[in-house]
C-alpha cells in the first residue's frame, strides 16, 4: 500500500516522505551490502507484514528471513526477541520528527508523510495487528495500567480499579495544550471552511427506503441500520454507481464487512495476498473494480 499511495501523491505533484522502518532496522540495512534485505522488504506483501505482527520472533526468522540463506546470516546474531522488536517507522518518534521537520521545510508543493504503523500498537498482544480489535469494547484493568504506564500519564491505580479509563487533561498551561493552541492560531483559528461545487443528481425511487419506513419489532443498532441503508443505495440502479464509500477507519467498526463480497475494496493491483481472515465468512476482498475505498487504517 505504501507504493500505491506514493504513486498517487507523486502523480498529483505532491512531495512524499516515507517513514516505513524503525531505527532497529538501521544496523541490518547498513550491513545489507547487496540490497537483499531492501528487496525482501519491497516485495513482501502488506498482508504478510500484518501476519508477522501477531506472530513470534521465531516465525519472523523462519518466514521473513528464512527463505534466503543470506538473510538468515544477516540476523544470525539476533535473538527471536530482537526480531520481534523490529518496529515500523510510524512508531519511532525520532524518525517521525525527522519526517515532520523535513515536511515543514518544503514550501513549493503539498507534502504527505506515509508512516507505516501497527493498529493497536502498545495495547498488548490481544490488540496489536488483529482485525478483531475494533470489536473489542473494553480493556481489562491490567491492560489499562500497562497502557497508562506506556503513555506516562499521572493516573492513580485506584482511578482505574473498576476498569474504567478516566479522562485526563494536562491543564491549560501545559506545554502540550499551549502548543496545540499556538498551532491553531497559526492556521487562522479553530473553524475550517470548505467550499464545494453543487452537483445535481436524480434521486432514487422509494425502494431503498421501504424497509425503514415500515420498521420492525426487533431492536437494531444505528450502525446496522446505516449499513443496511448504504447497501440498498449501492444496489440502486439510479445512484448506486455514483456512491463510493470512503472509510477513514477500519470497516469492521461499523459492521461494513458485509459489503466486501459484493462491492469489494478498490485496489489498483487487485488482491495480491491471502488475508488473515480468509477462513471467515466475510474476509477482505480487494479488486481492481472495487467500489469501496479504505483510506485510514489500511488493513492491507
Amino acid at each position: 500500500i505504501i507504493q500505491e499511495l506514493e504513486s498517487i501523491f507523486r502523480g498529483a505533484g505532491w512531495h512524499v516522505i516515507k517513514v516505513v522502518w524503525g531505527r532497529e532496522w538501521d544496523e541490518l540495512l547498513a550491513r545489507d551490502r547487496e540490497g537483499i534485505l531492501v528487496h525482501k522488504m519491497d516485495t513482501t506483501l502488506d498482508g504478510e507484514f500484518q501476519k508477522y505482527v501477531v506472530e513470534s520472533g521465531g516465525y519472523i526468522r523462519e518466514h521473513f528471513f528464512g527463505p534466503d540463506q543470506r538473510l538468515q546470516q544477516l540476523v544470525a546474531d539476533k535473538s527471536d526477541q530482537d526480531l520481534a522488536r523490529l518496529r515500523r517507522g510510524g512508531h519511532d518518534y525520532r524518525k517521525l520528527y525527522a519526517a515532520y521537520s523535513t515536511a515543514v521545510d518544503l514550501k513549493d508543493a503539498p507534502v504527505v508523510i506515509l508512516a507505516k504503523t501497527v493498529k493497536g500498537w502498545t495495547l498488548g498482544s490481544s490488540f496489536a495487528g488483529r482485525n478483531v480489535t475494533h470489536q473489542v469494547k473494553k480493556m481489562s484493568v491490567a491492560e489499562l495500567k500497562t497502557f497508562r504506564d506506556l503513555l506516562e500519564l499521572p493516573i492513580k491505580d485506584e482511578d482505574i480499579s473498576e476498569g474504567i479509563a478516566p479522562y485526563y487533561h494536562p491543564g491549560m498551561d501545559s506545554k502540550e495544550v499551549q502548543y496545540l493552541l499556538a498551532r491553531r492560531h497559526a492556521l487562522g483559528g479553530f473553524m475550517p471552511e470548505r467550499r464545494s461545487p453543487k452537483v445535481t443528481l436524480n434521486l432514487p425511487a422509494k425502494d431503498p427506503y421501504t424497509e425503514f419506513f415500515k420498521g420492525n419489532e426487533r431492536p437494531v443498532s444505528t450502525t446496522m441500520a446505516f449499513v443496511a441503508l448504504l447497501r440498498n443505495l449501492l444496489k440502486d440502479g439510479v445512484v448506486g454507481k455514483r456512491i463510493v464509500p470512503i472509510i477513514p477507519d477500519e470497516a469492521r467498526t461499523f459492521g461494513m464487512e458485509s459489503l466486501f463480497s459484493k462491492f469489494k475494496i478498490y485496489s489498483a493491483k487487485g488482491q495480491l495476498y491471502e488475508p488473515v481472515d480468509v477462513a471467515t465468512l466475510l474476509p477482505y476482498v480487494e479488486a481492481t473494480d472495487g467500489q469501496i475505498l479504505e483510506e485510514g487504517i489500511t488493513e492491507a
